[in-house]
């Protein structure tokens, strides 16, 4: 979002993933995997995501998403996010269109 200031580069977030993902273990490259997607959908930490939060694509229905999207502080839940704001959805693969 343009309001929030952002507190890593993308690039550096590319430079720690790639670091962990060249030690060539499960664990390196999981913790890679997580921060290119924690740095994609701009959240910083992804401690409170979890599966059920998570959107598969939709193709149909006058209109075709074809990234997952992530849902923050579901409606369904009592947590609610620091502006009391229920079901803030993010895109995955949005920086994807970026000049990144």
């Amino acid at each position: 979002p343009e309001s929030a200031s952002d507190l890593a580069p993308f690039e550096a977030g590319v430079l720690v993933a790639r670091a962990l993902a060249r030690r060539g273990s499960q664990q390196g490259l999981r913790a890679a995997a997580a921060i290119m997607f924690d740095m994609d959908i701009y959240a910083r930490p992804l401690l409170r995501l979890h599966c059920d939060h998570c959107i598969a694509p939709i193709a149909g229905l006058a209109v075709t998403r074809q990234n997952w999207a992530v849902v923050f502080y579901p409606s369904t839940e009592a947590e609610r996010s620091k502006t009391f704001q229920p079901d803030d959805t993010v895109e995955v693969g949005a920086m994807a269109d970026s000049a990144y």
